[in-house]
């Protein structure tokens, strides 16, 4: 004989408060239906995922519900319901976006030093301008610096979360009068596997430390008052080509090419603010300070890398058009494996 068993069919929680003045009641029903009791497990049924949202959950007309909800709304929450539509079209409707757009869009004094973006919400795309900060440098590589950079994004909708950006950026040194400037590109072409295609290409002046550990601006502000260049650069001539995706829940792989021309740089500008003449500037060169003879030549060299991620017991939300994760440091181990090859020819 099969054993009774008891499975509970609703809860109903009522509460009620008082605060400053304020007095609210409410009321939460939950109703359980479509119990499995002996269920079969496929072969990686529990990997992480801890809800999911159906892609159509929030476009079912009255008649499913009618069918699914043993109880009724009431007057007033169909009231309410009836009003979050109505003021959902509204908020999702051309006029409104673009007033919003036309609004938002104003420049402004502040867009000055944090950027400036100019927006078309409804159709989901954007440009971006940097701040005066990074478009104005000093370094006594190139001198003045013009710099310029900006950024085009596109979207594809809240169902669709691809996204196309296009990147260029240009800078001039006033003192070596040489232009540099190259565009980047990304993809993102699936939202649920974090796949991302991205490509580089040009010329520019990085530092020879890849974590670029000193900003154009402190570098500005160290080299003008203090009389002291601590940023060491050259300029990089390159083509890059990279990709990353998750292979499955909790490991993700990145491989990353680039081939590049390296040239050597030597300060032409000098100048500072600073009336300490004892403080001296010193070359471009990291490992010979005190000469502008460079410990190496014009090169090129090519850097091939791949990244494996691994994020153990990772936890995440299966929403519609996107996967959302949830980090928990203390039950979430993450390691990471990098192997990077690489070849330099002179």
């Amino acid at each position: 004989m099969t054993p009774e068993l008891w499975m509970p069919f609703s809860n109903e929680l009522n509460f009620e408060f008082r605060a400053l003045g304020f007095h609210g009641v409410g009321s939460v029903l939950g109703v359980f239906s479509s119990y499995v009791i002996s269920p079969e497990f496929k072969n990686g049924f529990f990997s992480g995922q801890v809800m999911k949202v159906e892609k159509e959950a929030n476009k079912k007309d009255s008649a499913y519900w009618m069918s699914v909800r043993p109880v009724p709304l009431t007057k007033l929450e169909e009231t309410d319901y009836h009003r979050k539509d109505s003021t959902r079209i509204v908020y999702e409707s051309k006029p409104y976006r673009d007033s919003l757009d036309k609004v938002n869009n104003k420049f402004k004094a502040g867009s000055l030093l944090n950027g400036y973006t100019w927006e078309r919400s409804y159709k989901d795309k954007s440009f971006s301008f940097s701040s005066l900060p990074e478009d104005v440098q000093y370094n006594t590589v190139e001198g003045w610096v013009a710099h310029l950079s900006v950024r085009y994004r596109k979207g594809f909708g809240n169902d669709d979360r691809r996204e196309l950006i296009f990147k260029p950026e240009i800078r001039y040194g006033f003192s070596n009068r040489h232009w540099n400037g190259f565009v980047e590109g990304s993809y993102r072409y699936n939202t649920f596997k974090l796949a991302v295609l991205s490509a580089k290409a040009g010329t520019d002046v990085v530092q020879f430390n890849p974590a670029k550990p000193i900003s154009p601006l402190i570098n500005t502000l160290y080299s003008l008052i203090a009389s002291k260049n601590f940023m060491k650069m050259y300029e990089r001539r390159f083509f890059q080509l990279a990709h990353r995706h998750e292979i499955r829940n909790g490991l993700s792989m990145g491989v990353q090419a680039e081939f590049a021309q390296r040239l050597p740089l030597i300060n032409t500008n000098i100048f500072s603010f600073a009336s300490d003449d004892s403080r001296k500037f010193t070359s471009n060169d990291p490992l010979n300070p005190a000469s502008d003879y460079f410990h190496f030549s014009t090169n090129e060299s090519f850097i091939a890398e791949l990244t494996l991620r691994i994020r153990i017991r990772q936890e995440y939300a299966d929403r519609p058009g996107r996967k959302i994760y949830y980090w928990i440091q203390i039950s979430n181990f993450a390691g990471q494996l990098q192997k990077r090859f690489s070849g330099c020819r002179k």
